[in-house]
């Protein structure tokens, strides 16, 4: 993680402000993170000590020792933990949309996340879109699907990380349609960089470089584009 952002040591983070923060009181901000930009305000230090004598009385509760201590699901679904916009359910509708190629099952899964943005669980359900509903536009001007396609592109995650299935998988999918799908980290195997007999490509069109990171060939880099 300190490598992130060609910072080699801790003390390169220090002061460096190379983050935004978000959820935190502007006056907080200022008198502790002095000059951090900050755009979304939110709790202050009586909401902190709370929630830090919160933590510290479920660890340390003799009632409770030997207990495991509570998930709270912040960062992974857990079924009393946090709420979040993808869970079991919508995860659900979206994998059988997919595979049974079901568009009624994926308005489903689509409607489930508006329905659930609408009770404001993420900072994208207090935005609106600011537009004239009664001004359409002709559909004969609107960018067709090839066309618009051409700009995706997946995120960089790396062979290690999702499978060699996952990973040539979504490689073949973009190529597919003209879009561009991203190695991540660790290169990515030479025999990827020819064709398939059906004419399918797993070749990744976004190469991930790095100072000194394996896996960066002569080879890897002449296959990108």
């Amino acid at each position: 993680v300190l490598s992130k952002l060609g910072i080699s040591t801790l003390q390169g983070y220090q002061g460096a402000q190379t983050f935004e923060i978000v959820g935190i009181k502007k006056s907080i901000v200022e008198q502790f993170f002095t000059g951090t930009t900050s755009q979304v305000e939110g709790i202050g230090l009586k909401e902190i000590a709370q929630e830090v004598s919160k933590r510290h009385s479920s660890a340390f509760n003799q009632f409770n020792r030997g207990a495991l201590l509570d998930s709270e699901g912040l960062m992974k679904w857990r079924a009393k933990g946090e709420y979040h916009l993808y869970n079991p359910k919508s995860i659900y509708y979206l994998q059988n949309a997919v595979k049974n190629n079901d568009y009624e099952l994926f308005k489903k899964f689509s409607q489930s996340i508006v329905d659930e943005d609408a009770k404001l669980y993420s900072l994208r359900s207090l935005f609106e879109f600011n537009f004239d509903k009664t001004k359409a536009i002709p559909l004969d001007e609107v960018e067709p699907v090839e066309s618009i396609v051409k700009r995706f592109k997946t995120g960089a995650m790396s062979f290690g990380s999702i499978s060699q299935e996952a990973h040539e998988t979504i490689a073949i999918a973009m190529n597919r349609i003209g879009a561009k799908s991203n190695t991540g980290e660790g290169g990515e195997d030479s025999n990827r960089f020819a064709k398939e007999q059906n004419r399918d490509s797993k070749n990744s069109s976004i190469k991930q470089v790095a100072s000194g990171r394996f896996g960066v060939t002569i080879d890897y880099l002449n296959n990108a584009q």
